[in-house]
């Protein structure tokens, strides 16, 4: 059935303290399911899932523990390492890779890591990564955001309100901002990037298990690349490109499929007064309906701006664990707001 404008009017919404929100657990289900279909048939003929054989002298008798910061990232590492691997997350579900700080007795968790694999996020540069070496001296350090930064270019953080993608391009060309965006696992290109990095990296501490690895890790690149063309596809007729968000994790997704984020909290910061009048007075101009918005940060202006626009707020997931499932969510709901 195709998917129009009038779509967004039937959103499954309720109202909470005055606020309209919308219930998407429903809404990409049809298109999670047209990728699966399409992945099961392969599958199945290929065989890529399927563990091949060990003799008893090959097999490492204990996992490897891997640490990460991220619940995504782990997510990947169990993906790919399967019963073979112990994941460690520093970063607990819940809590903002922005300012946690993890428990001298959460760090002591390293001690048996073989590996870290860091996607540089504020909290692992200020207070994982500095004492990393103090918990555990032999752990191995691996920077995943140079390794997607090797192959993709990375940005720069935004540090100024952009509304237009003219406004991005120049920031971007301009250099002036230092710090680098490290939301590089929300762009399914680069994702494919990290999974075949952590395949390697655990192939190099347990070659017996090389071949499970491999299966492991292509068969879900495939997912990834089937993903990663159903958005093409589906954003291939939109009629807008614009989508507002308060907190910008989505810039590479947005390079990705030639998409214009609007944030509205720009560098760890809430707009400003005269800020937050520009984005209302953009995306009245624009038709904008939706904001979209996390549960690790305040959602107040997202709040605001989407009465101000007669629109509704839309709760992603970036830190979600279902990783396909967060990423076919945005990507679905932009469809019914764009489309």
């Amino acid at each position: 059935m195709p998917i129009t404008k009038a779509t967004l009017d039937l959103f499954p919404g309720k109202i909470e303290s005055g606020r309209s929100r919308v219930n998407l657990k429903m809404l990409f289900q049809p298109f999670l399911f047209l990728i699966t279909m399409s992945l099961s048939f392969s599958l199945v003929l290929t065989g890529c899932t399927a563990r091949p054989a060990q003799s008893s002298g090959d097999v490492m008798d204990q996992p490897l523990t891997v640490a990460v910061g991220i619940v995504p990232l782990a997510s990947f590492v169990t993906t790919v390492g399967g019963d073979q691997v112990k994941v460690v997350t520093m970063i607990p579900p819940g809590n903002s890779p922005a300012n946690y700080q993890p428990s001298n007795l959460e760090m002591q968790e390293l001690s048996d890591a073989v590996l870290y694999l860091s996607l540089q996020t504020p909290t692992e540069k200020a207070n994982i990564l500095p004492k990393l070496k103090d918990f555990n001296p032999d752990i191995k350090l691996v920077d995943m955001q140079q390794a997607v930064g090797d192959v993709y270019p990375l940005r720069p953080v935004s540090q100024s309100i952009q509304l237009s993608k003219s406004d991005a391009d120049e920031t971007e060309a301009s250099g002036t901002s230092q710090a680098i965006d490290h939301h590089v696992w929300l762009s399914p290109r680069r994702a494919i990037v990290i999974i075949e990095r952590i395949e390697a990296e655990l192939t190099a501490l347990d070659p017996a298990h090389a071949a499970a690895f491999q299966a492991n890790a292509q068969a879900y690149i495939a997912k990834l690349q089937a993903l990663d063309q159903s958005i093409r596809d589906s954003f291939a007729k939109l009629k807008s490109r614009d989508f507002l968000i308060y907190h910008g994790s989505y810039a590479y997704f947005a390079e990705d499929y030639e998409l214009n984020m609007i944030s509205i909290e720009l560098a760890g910061k809430e707009a400003t007064a005269a800020e937050l009048k520009a984005i209302i007075d953009y995306a009245r101009q624009e038709s904008i309906r939706v904001v979209f918005y996390q549960a690790e940060f305040d959602d107040t202006q997202a709040t605001i701006v989407a009465q101000e626009i007669n629109g509704v707020t839309a709760k992603v997931e970036p830190l979600s664990g279902n990783y396909l499932e967060a990423i076919a969510n945005i990507a679905q709901t932009l469809v019914l707001a764009n489309g």
